[in-house]
């Protein structure tokens, strides 16, 4: 069983062991505590979230194949998925105390690439990387930059996200939106995040990981307090490209 903490860390439980109970005398210290039921390949299989003296109950089905078919809460239906002979998803459908509300039916060419989800429907270059993507809020297009790395996602009203990337690392180390920095990266190696920072929501989170790889812990660094105007309308200070701390996380994957 594992204990989420919303305003400290992950804390990760051996089979058999139970967390402390969650601390209901100081709601303002501890608004929000989440436990976890996993099965023995590592599925979710129950989620309590315990808030303010009430608790809610999540609840996770899988296929033979460990796919995702059914979310329940409090013992009501919340999410259903079905898929294809390929283990493609194909239908998505949403409840609401218990009634089938929205669905949302996915639709694939014949390389396997999404064409259509819902209203959405998605079209690809000859390379098979994906161009555009249309619905109801118009289009929206994907430029690619070395090979098939995501440089810009833009709309023709001048909305725009760009991603800048290391001289080694696969991964984007910046993130912009209209021409403001939003997220910065920092990257143990091409896979494991290590820290991401925030600047558009004032959050900071610190990845940990076990021996073998799997994420164990998760650390919310608070940055409302810094004022942003001092440092053009972002909260807390950019990371310094290449600084001794960036060097020391990448070393080891010869990322820096």
């Amino acid at each position: 069983m594992e204990q989420f903490d919303q305003t400290e860390q992950l804390f990760a439980y051996q089979p058999g062991q139970t967390p402390a109970a969650p601390d209901t005398a100081a709601p303002d210290r501890n608004p929000l505590t989440v436990q976890c039921d996993r099965t023995p390949n590592g599925k979710l299989q129950r989620k309590t979230e315990f808030l303010a003296g009430t608790s809610d109950e999540y609840a996770y089905a899988f296929d033979t194949k460990g796919r995702l078919t059914d979310v329940r809460l409090n013992g009501r239906p919340l999410e259903t998925y079905r898929y294809n002979a390929s283990g493609q998803r194909i239908l998505q459908v949403c409840h609401h105390g218990g009634l089938r509300q929205n669905e949302r039916q996915y639709r694939y060419n014949g390389n396997g690439a999404l064409t259509q989800a819902g209203r959405a429907e998605f079209y690809y270059d000859r390379n098979g990387a994906l161009g555009q993507r249309c619905d109801d809020g118009g289009a929206v297009f994907f430029e690619y930059g070395n090979g098939s790395r995501l440089d810009k996602v833009h709309r023709r009203d001048g909305w725009e996200i760009r991603y800048e990337y290391g001289p080694y690392n696969p991964q984007p180390v910046r993130r912009f939106r209209s021409g403001r920095l939003t997220h910065e990266y920092v990257w143990l190696d091409a896979s494991r995040l290590s820290v991401c920072r925030d600047h558009y929501n004032g959050i900071e989170y610190q990845f940990s990981y076990g021996e073998i790889g799997k994420l164990d812990r998760l650390r919310l660094v608070n940055l409302l307090h810094i004022d942003p105007r001092a440092n053009g309308g972002m909260w807390g200070n950019p990371l310094p490209a290449g600084s001794a701390e960036d060097k020391a996380r990448l070393k080891a994957a010869r990322l820096d």
